[in-house]
């Protein structure tokens, strides 16, 4: 996670034109992350994006076949590493190239034939690395473009917010629908720029902030399609450091201070620059209390190595472990319906199911795989109940997202054991 949001850095650098514009643009993209406010989040789900765009704005600035390569393999890997964003990343990368080569903007552009082969070499890498982990092609395939987006939307889609009031303006900027809205209309004038630019006879500076901007608008569809608090930040970015380079900065290169001063304050309150800092501040002061391990005990597992817990905790997982060694096999399996799936890797048990998202087992198609794997491979015992309580998804237990499973479970699991904070169901 740390090591995509340094990426943010020389993505600032390549579209900004000084030093100190690369630095307000690093840190507007940070906040418009969130990355002060919630410094535990899947940001490592955006590599394949950042990598890409960092790799294509360098090679079209300077040109060669390793930036280009880079760009390249980073959004066909990327696939692997995260669909979403590895479809982005492949379609940003394709988009640009395209739109890049056709205006003629590439300073320093590699042949035809060159192109090809490194297309060719980023199309099979891939292919090469699920021949090595032996995956099945078909499988990958019908889950990634036929299952999985049938089933998401209704799935893990919320609603965007309501349409803005310009009643209240100067409110509504500090709220939600502006943090939604307002990107996108800003996406649609950084293609304005690009097209301005190109017009004006700067080629590269149109291909860096076209670049940038359909990088963005691909992004901004993790966004639109969950409109959350966490996901409408991780959908945008890249918002942050186009703001800054691609506005801000002019204004305050071209002495318009007026205008910066307009801007720069509605930035601040768009991506929540105080809140930011504060938390992030806090949780660096913090850093030196967190390597103390008073008042914690080492994991009572194998796989907690190294990492501490409460007392409390460490006794509740003991119970558990101790349960599973005592009644079940050592290669049997476990189910979680909690929400708690690091007991998976801390009690050494697999899911008996291919799926364990237990949501998005109200698809139809998932459902009817769940229910084969269960009944040919059924688990020791169910995680019922954990710290979060029945594992709610966006306000709705397991026993409402998936009614048959609960129906499932208490026919065939119908005794409850109590250990602390977990509840299980056994035989």
């Amino acid at each position: 996670d740390a090591a995509t949001l340094a990426l943010v850095v020389p993505i600032a650098a390549e579209i900004a034109v000084t030093p100190w514009g690369a630095a307000m643009a690093a840190i507007a993209s940070l906040c418009a992350m969130a990355a002060g406010q919630l410094p535990i989040f899947p940001y490592h789900r955006l590599a394949p994006v950042m990598l890409a765009l960092l790799a294509l704005l360098r090679y079209l600035r300077a040109g060669g076949s390793g930036p280009l390569a880079m760009a390249l393999c980073s959004a066909t890997l990327g696939v692997l590493w995260s669909l979403d964003t590895g479809i982005y990343a492949v379609a940003g990368v394709a988009g640009s190239l395209v739109v890049a080569r056709s205006l003629r903007a590439e300073v320093s552009p590699v042949t035809s034939a060159r192109l090809a082969i490194v297309t060719a070499i980023a199309v099979a890498l891939p292919v090469v690395v699920l021949l090595i982990v032996r995956a099945g092609f078909r499988q990958f395939a019908i889950d990634s473009f036929v299952t999985i987006p049938r089933a998401i939307d209704a799935v893990w889609a919320l609603p965007a917010p309501p349409a803005p009031s310009w009643k209240e303006s100067w409110k509504w900027l500090a709220g939600e629908p502006a943090r939604y809205y307002l990107p996108l209309v800003f996406y649609g004038y950084a293609l304005a720029m690009a097209v301005h630019a190109w017009r004006r006879g700067d080629r590269l500076r149109a291909a860096q902030i076209g670049t940038a901007a359909i990088f963005a608008i691909l992004l901004f569809r993790t966004a639109a399609g969950r409109v959350s608090w966490g996901h409408t930040r991780y959908g945008t970015a890249l918002f942050g450091a186009m703001a800054v380079a691609f506005l801000l900065e002019p204004l305050l290169l071209r002495r318009r201070r007026a205008a910066a001063v307009v801007a720069g304050a509605v930035l601040v309150v768009l991506l929540e620059v105080p809140s930011n800092t504060a938390s992030g501040a806090k949780f660096l002061a913090g850093w030196r209390a967190r390597q103390s391990h008073a008042g914690l005990v080492p994991y009572p597992v194998r796989t907690g190595k190294g990492i501490y817990t409460t007392e409390e905790h460490a006794r509740e997982l003991a119970a558990l472990n101790g349960w599973l060694a005592a009644n079940a096999a050592p290669d049997a399996t476990i189910l979680d319906v909690a929400g708690e799936r690091s007991l998976y890797y801390f009690l050494e048990r697999r899911p008996p199911l291919r799926c364990p998202d237990i949501y998005m087992l109200s698809n139809p198609t998932l459902a009817g795989e769940a229910r084969r794997q269960l009944e040919a491979n059924p688990p020791a015992l169910v995680i019922v109940r954990g710290t979060h309580g029945e594992g709610e998804f966006d306000g709705l237990p397991y026993h409402v997202r998936v009614p048959w499973l609960a129906a499932w479970i208490d026919r065939n699991y119908p005794r409850r054991i109590e250990m602390g904070r977990y509840v299980v169901a056994t035989k």
